[in-house]
């Protein structure tokens, strides 16, 4: 399966010695006999490549990541995958079981080759941790929430002094 370029990633795509037409999407989650073939000019011309990041300016999913989609409804496989995964399997080929497509940029339109790398969901977790982007909220802050904080520290102050129950609190 020899989907990857012979020249740098990073290169403008006019100036690669090998461009394909149209390569098999092997790797994405929908493998089997019936992948759908990505076309690799459709692919491109959704990518705005200045600046540090190249950025999809296609379709996005829920998840602000670009989308695309590949196969065709007459064939019955029509599939719709994340640019970024995409964009690595038209650089480097198959994307392994179990492994994701991260940005080391933290840019979720991002398709830049030189900017994604592979990892786990547990690279992932680490990587959004360590970069301050694992946000989950507490207290006040979190959209569940019924007290604010000040009123839920005056409760267990009250509590910790004893005499009252957690009923009478409540």
């Amino acid at each position: 399966n020899a989907a990857h370029s012979v020249a740098d990633p990073e290169m403008p795509l006019d100036s690669r010695r090998i461009l394909w037409p149209r390569i098999p999407a092997v790797g994405l989650r929908h493998c089997g006999s019936q992948t759908p073939m990505i076309e690799n000019d459709r692919f491109w011309s959704k990518v705005e490549r200045s600046g540090e990041c190249w950025n999809w300016i296609g379709a996005l999913n829920s998840h602000g990541y670009g989308a695309f989609v590949t196969g065709s409804r007459s064939t019955g496989n029509r599939k719709t995958d994340g640019a970024h995964r995409i964009s690595w399997i038209l650089n480097f080929g198959d994307i392994p079981l179990g492994m994701w497509v991260l940005h080391k940029c933290d840019n979720r339109r991002c398709v830049r080759p030189g900017h994604l790398f592979l990892g786990t969901n547990s690279d992932n977790i680490l990587d959004c941790s360590r970069k301050g982007r694992w946000n989950s909220p507490v207290g006040e802050a979190h959209p569940s929430a019924k007290l604010l904080n000040e009123d839920a520290r005056v409760i267990r102050e009250k509590f910790a002094a004893g005499g009252t129950s957690q009923r009478r609190l409540a």
